[in-house]
């Protein structure tokens, strides 16, 4: 299915004719855009946003010049498949995998392709491990099923408002009062603008952050948390639930509560590059609305997939 918005290369390029550029039609984004998507990025790395877009395009050329050969091809790297969907079914012990749905994706196919352009890892088959339509907005249930899952996941969350976004996670998850994780994680929105928020480059460390101040590492390796608060029955006084980035003092960046409602995303941190995973428009701004601000939401849907 063709995604609701797709380049538009028009006049007024450097180098093009001297004509004006003729307005963008709904679900359009300029070359410029496109451009920064591919290989921009608001990092300065040159990686951009989307590296797999040109993937994509060779892909697309392929399958139009050549319909009958298969257009992906296992150990490519320069291939691309939009991601299908695997879930266990069966009894414990005798699960088997078998075609699954995503709630999330069906209503936004748009979103799908762009979190599947953020790498090469995230094209392919995806297992879902957890969807709140099937498992209902249970967090133990969603702690179980990241806790039992040793691979790769991205956490994927629409709020009330429609707005999609999440966090990919590369280590295994882990209950802990403490950060932890290494610089492969990375943060994204993905409904209704998209970007990707990759780790700055504090780098992966194996000394814990621990969310009381204590022992703590540089908040730029503060990547992933996860503290339900019956792993101390609420004594640590620490902030409890899944969260992505952030510090001690201010609690993670992206902050699901146990309860997921009082969510909470921030623009800004020192662990991963600054973007808005919520529109300004969306929840009620607590910090003004400037850089670093944070938006209170409540989770409609939440999916988890392993890549």
């Amino acid at each position: 299915e063709a995604p609701s918005f797709a380049p538009s290369f028009g006049m007024g390029q450097a180098g093009a004719a001297a004509a004006p550029a003729a307005p963008l039609g709904a679900g359009e984004i300029s070359a410029g855009t496109f451009a920064e998507w591919s290989v921009g990025g608001s990092g300065g790395g040159g990686g951009g946003y989307f590296p797999s877009l040109p993937s994509v395009l060779h892909s697309f050329l392929l399958g139009w010049l050549f319909p009958d050969q298969p257009r992906h091809v296992p150990g490519r790297p320069d291939a691309y498949m939009l991601p299908s969907f695997l879930a266990s079914t069966g009894r414990k012990g005798r699960e088997v995998l078998g075609p699954a749905t995503s709630e999330i994706f069906s209503a936004r196919p748009e979103a799908l392709l762009a979190l599947s352009l953020t790498g090469p890892h995230m094209t392919g088959e995806w297992r879902r491990i957890f969807a709140s339509d099937v498992d209902g907005t249970s967090f133990n249930r969603l702690q179980n099923a990241l806790l039992g899952y040793a691979g790769p996941v991205a956490i994927v969350v629409r709020t009330h408002g429609g707005n999609v976004f999440g966090a990919y996670a590369s280590s295994p998850w882990k209950e802990s009062g403490d950060y932890y994780g290494g610089s492969d994680c990375y943060l994204f929105a993905l409904w209704p603008h998209a970007q990707a928020m990759r780790a700055r480059g504090g780098g992966g460390s194996s000394r814990p952050t621990a969310a009381n101040g204590k022992n703590k590492r540089h908040p730029s390796q503060n990547f992933m948390y996860l503290n339900p608060e019956a792993r101390s029955r609420g004594y640590d006084k620490l902030v409890h639930g899944l969260g992505f980035g952030g510090d001690s003092t201010n609690g993670p960046r992206l902050h699901i509560t146990e309860t997921f409602e009082g969510c909470r995303a921030s623009s800004a941190d020192m662990a991963y590059e600054g973007g808005a995973l919520l529109p300004p428009w969306d929840g009620d701004a607590e910090g003004g609305g400037g850089a670093g601000s944070q938006y209170g939401f409540d989770v409609d849907a939440l999916e988890v997939f392993g890549v």
